[in-house]
């Protein structure tokens, strides 16, 4: 599902008609791509299944805000049966971060890789703003390369001349890849951190 409609995304572009509706939906697919890729997160929201591991009081989930919590099961050997689920009056669920916080310790004393699982799941169709102002501004900085490119005939040009008439192309648009700035800078803070 993408981040956006394509009405939206062609509101965006001041695009009316319908012609170039399959070069859109082709860039919405990179876009989609490009965004939970670079920030990390699927804003599209849904069901989500992650693994941790023991050791730690804390659970940095990828996915937020956490609409709801499922199920968090704790064992070393990775056999997440109902014996191993964790009653979830020991944790403290910090939604709009997407943190779990152990009450009584670390999860697991020791550090088991893949010995926390927890299922949770976001709201769909809960793309914040900026995110989605992002999402349209890459569609529309690849739709104009795209058209660009059409009308110089697919040739990297950065000027073209027509009688006494001459063209000049910013290197963005006639043949530079790079991510606009601003979609850089809109995503900055959706991006899940490091550790």
């Amino acid at each position: 599902m993408s981040l956006e409609s394509m009405d939206d995304v062609k509101l965006g572009l001041l695009i009316d008609g319908d012609g170039d509706n399959a070069l859109i939906a082709q860039l919405q697919s990179g876009a989609d791509d490009y965004v939970g890729t670079h920030c990390g997160r699927a804003f599209g929201g849904g069901t989500f299944t992650e693994y941790f591991a023991g050791g730690s009081r804390v659970l940095l989930l990828r996915q937020y805000p956490v609409l709801a919590v499922a199920s968090v099961h704790v064992d070393a050997l990775g056999d997440f049966g109902a014996q191993n689920l964790r009653d979830p009056q020991t944790y403290v669920i910090h939604p709009e971060r997407g943190a779990i916080e152990s009450q009584n310790g670390a999860f697991l004393t020791a550090q088991y890789p893949r010995a926390v699982r927890v299922i949770y799941s976001t709201a769909t169709g809960a793309v914040p703003a900026d995110v989605a102002r992002a999402y349209v501004e890459l569609i529309a900085h690849w739709y104009r390369q795209a058209k660009t490119q059409q009308q110089l005939g697919n040739l990297n040009v950065l000027s073209q001349t027509a009688g006494d008439v001459v063209t000049t192309y910013p290197w963005g648009q006639s043949g530079g890849f790079r991510i606009p700035n601003s979609v850089v800078q809109l995503l900055a803070p959706h991006r899940v951190p490091t550790v």
